[in-house]
């Protein structure tokens, strides 16, 4: 269906075009009779011929989403379909997406950029509290909204087109700039601490205005990653508070990756309890273990009070732009290759 400006589908007037997702295109509609504003996902059914595994992905997100009722998660709103359509009608965030707001400042002040993180975990903590995993946490995926008379940003987690229910994982997908080298390594099993992983990415790159880990190819990615070789330059001024949580992150064994209860804990967010499921499960892998006792060396550092150093902005818009290039390059999702091969 061509959808143009003004169109009126069911209880929505849809005004423009937002962008496009994993599955569709997005648009801004109003909804006729309280005139609220929201976005409307559109995925054409089509898509499911070829490629069915598409449609028990985004049924899914129907299913749990609405379960999460969290300031730093998108709400979905209503869900309906046609014969050839099918519509997630969606939060509106008025202000674009992390990615767009990156390129506006080349880099973000680290502890404007910590509080963005907080939020980020926060959203995670009700995700995992709910044994709910995004796998495709980006930049774009990161919708920012303007509140109140101050304009305070809120961060909101979106696009849960992969989304999965459970405590173990095995399929290939996501964006390889930010994909954890378990999923990169097509390893059979993965956890929520590819999530972590993703979440860590997200930091360094707001922070460096550079992806941590880059390669022309995946091969060449995942060697990169191999190597470890994840550059902190002081002349940027981060805190040793943000290094160290990087390299925590960062570890390739995720039994040594910092656990999600340790972040919580460095950003002081209160325990959630477990939400209680009937749902299936994939098997567990059993060797999946927390790490523990991973020492004392965030102990002088202290979010909630800001003793945190702000760096200054030395990315110069030429390194930016060719930033960029490596981006576009090197973040395509390739997960329906493997897929669907």
């Amino acid at each position: 269906m061509e959808i143009n400006e003004g169109l009126i589908i069911g209880k929505y007037k849809f005004q423009c075009s937002l962008g496009k997702g994993n599955f569709g295109v997005v648009w801004k509609a109003l909804h006729i009779e309280t005139q609220e504003i929201v976005a409307i996902k559109m995925v054409n059914k089509a898509i499911f011929i070829d490629h069915p595994k598409f449609e028990s992905y985004l049924l899914a997100e129907t299913k749990y989403l609405p379960l999460i009722k969290h300031e730093n998660v998108v709400r979905l709103i209503e869900f309906f379909e046609d014969k050839s359509t099918l519509y997630f009608v969606i939060e509106y965030c008025n202000f674009g997406d992390l990615g767009i707001y990156l390129k506006s400042k080349l880099r973000i002040p680290e502890q404007e950029a910590l509080g963005y993180l907080k939020q980020l975990i926060s959203a995670f903590q009700i995700l995992n509290s709910h044994k709910i995993m995004h796998r495709d946490l980006k930049l774009e995926n990161i919708l920012l909204t303007k509140i109140g008379n101050d304009e305070k940003i809120i961060i909101k987690l979106c696009d849960f087109d992969f989304l999965k229910k459970g405590e173990i994982g095995s399929t290939y997908l996501g964006t390889c700039l930010y994909m954890a080298p378990e999923i990169l390594k097509y390893n059979k099993y993965y956890t929520n601490k590819t999530d972590l992983w993703s979440l860590g990415v997200v930091l360094y790159k707001i922070l460096y205005g550079n992806y941590p880990f880059r390669g022309k190819t995946e091969s060449n990615l995942i060697q990169n990653i191999e190597n470890m070789q994840v550059k902190y330059p002081e002349e940027y001024e981060i805190s040793e508070f943000s290094v160290k949580l990087m390299k925590d992150i960062f570890q390739i064994d995720p039994e040594k990756r910092i656990s999600w209860e340790k972040v919580y804990e460095l950003f002081d967010l209160p325990a959630i309890p477990l939400f209680n499921s009937n749902i299936k499960e994939e098997k567990k892998d059993d060797n999946e273990k927390e790490q523990e006792n991973e020492g004392n060396h965030y102990r002088n550092a202290n979010v909630k009070q800001g003793i945190l150093i702000e760096g200054p902005m030395k990315l110069k818009k030429e390194e930016y732009r060719k930033n960029e290039k490596i981006e576009e390059k090197g973040s395509s999702c390739l997960w329906f290759r493997r897929w669907f091969r």
